[in-house]
């Protein structure tokens, strides 16, 4: 059988290597050579490494072809680490989160995961989404733009990665070989507001890669852990006929009116106005006979010259 494959390598934007023809082995099996070679363009440390797919054409004698990928990733590090923390942690409902040292190809690896979690500080005035892109020049200082635009982004300050660390809160050792979880009461003690977690896994060198997570803890009696215009967490996913769903959502106003609609099977089945308390508020969502399969739920806010929306699917 002739085969003919491309060979490329992952970068930011991926980028073709090599291309070429063999022939398989009498088996059917065939082996690909290639030189791993590193993004030139970026910074290159112990933690780095890149993904490279091959993908590939084999024809057989009757001049029908097959094709497949397969991909594997390369570095100097031999093991990274994860915890599954979901975007929104409910801590009156909080769970333990599975805990994964994989090598770069995705296969576990036993090693020691250190998981540190440091609160943030948030901007202390809410801010509305960029109207356009960031400029590349500055015209007025901060001071001068927020005098002027207070609820306006000046440069990076609505990203979570440029927010300041105000303390470590969580600083643990995992050995995966035996310990495969994160334990909720590690959240327990944590106020409502927003997270980094740093997550690192050192392999037998002494190499390690880390990795950030954002994520934010609320409650349902205390305010949002975020200043938003309209802050939601997710509805449940899974549901049955009959229960009572819970969704929260927390306005930046006192008696700010929010608009509610419920979908089914691409029909709007009810649209409700609600007016919401300052602080978290409880929507209950009841699973009536006619969501018998999926159904959507929607809420959308006006105020402070922006618009605010979340949409969510619940499979029935």
């Amino acid at each position: 059988r002739n085969y003919f494959f491309n060979w490329y390598s992952y970068y930011e934007k991926p980028v073709q290597l090599f291309s070429g023809n063999t022939t398989t082995n009498d088996d059917g099996s065939f082996t690909v050579a290639f030189f791993a070679k590193p993004d030139e363009t970026k910074k290159i440390d112990s933690s780095s490494y890149f993904t490279y797919t091959v993908y590939a054409d084999v024809t057989d004698i009757t001049g029908e072809t097959h094709s497949a990928t397969v991909s594997t990733s390369i570095g100097s590090v031999g093991v990274k680490g994860d915890v599954y923390f979901p975007e929104k942690i409910n801590a009156d409902s909080a769970r333990d989160y599975e805990i994964h040292t994989t090598n770069l190809n995705d296969v576990f690896v036993p090693a020691i995961c250190n998981v540190k979690i440091f609160d943030l500080k948030e901007p202390t005035q809410m801010l509305r989404d960029r109207l356009w892109q960031q400029p590349d020049r500055f015209t007025m200082t901060k001071e001068e733009y927020k005098t002027n635009f207070p609820n306006d982004v000046y440069s990076n300050e609505d990203k979570r990665e440029n927010w300041e660390r105000v303390s470590m809160v969580v600083n643990r050792n995992f050995s995966t070989q035996t310990e495969k979880v994160f334990p909720k009461a590690l959240l327990k003690n944590l106020q409502p507001g927003v997270y980094c977690a740093e997550i690192s896994a050192m392999d037998k060198k002494g190499n390690h890669i880390t990795q950030k997570k954002y994520f934010s803890i609320f409650n349902s009696s205390a305010q949002a852990p975020e200043k938003n215009l309209l802050w939601s967490d997710d509805v449940k996913y899974f549901s049955k006929i009959g229960e009572t769903l819970h969704w929260h959502l927390a306005p930046a106003a006192q008696d700010q009116f929010v608009l509610i609609e419920y979908n089914w099977q691409g029909n709007l089945e009810k649209r409700e106005w609600k007016k919401l308390n300052l602080g978290m508020n409880t929507i209950d969502i009841p699973v009536i006979a006619a969501f018998d399969k999926n159904f959507s739920v929607s809420v959308c806010a006006f105020g402070n010259n922006s618009f605010s929306s979340s949409f969510h699917t619940v499979s029935v």
